[in-house]
């Protein structure tokens, strides 16, 4: 009876495991997604309303998920602080701070880059930096999809799997 209840709680930690790695390539191709989204609200503001920074942060926060949104609120708060820091460094701290972005170094680059442009240029420049932000977040978006897809399984099989060669030896 306890071999069993053993076995069982094996294979059901070892799938855990490889659903819970699938799950991050999810997580990290949704967030991409919100980004891109995110992106687009931010050019639509800045396009149609011209739309000041610490208003802008706000806004966005409004309409994005709960991780975005901690991030753009951060970057909001400091932007209304009468002793701020240059918003490229307050960016670059939200995007750090925020920790529970599944994002890869190149996305985090693509938003430092855009952070560094932001509030900095004229409307043309931001724009365009916005759009360049966008582009990079899409080829990452693709290669995210194409590796959720691929690894996604690959994890799942794998957990179950090994969580059942694990039983076999062990009885």
């Amino acid at each position: 009876m306890f071999r069993i209840l053993g076995a069982l709680l094996i294979i059901g930690g070892s799938m855990a495991i490889g659903f819970g790695m699938a799950s991050q390539l999810r997580r990290r191709a949704e967030t991409i997604a919100a980004l891109l989204g995110m992106l687009d609200r931010m050019e639509s503001e800045l396009s149609y309303r011209l739309t000041p920074l610490p208003a802008l942060m706000g806004r966005l926060a409004e309409g994005s998920g709960k991780l975005l949104a901690a991030a753009l609120e951060q970057c909001r708060d400091k932007l209304r602080d009468p002793e701020r820091q240059p918003f490229r460094e307050i960016w670059e701290e939200a995007v750090a701070w925020n920790l529970d972005l599944p994002l890869a170094e190149e996305e985090r680059k693509n938003l430092e880059e855009l952070g560094r442009m932001l509030g900095r240029y004229d409307l043309e420049g931001q724009l365009r930096s916005i759009q360049n932000a966008k582009a990079g977040l899409k080829r990452c978006l693709d290669h995210a999809v194409r590796e959720r897809d691929r690894l996604g399984r690959v994890f799942g099989v794998l957990g179950v799997s090994s969580g059942a060669v694990l039983v076999l030896l062990l009885l």
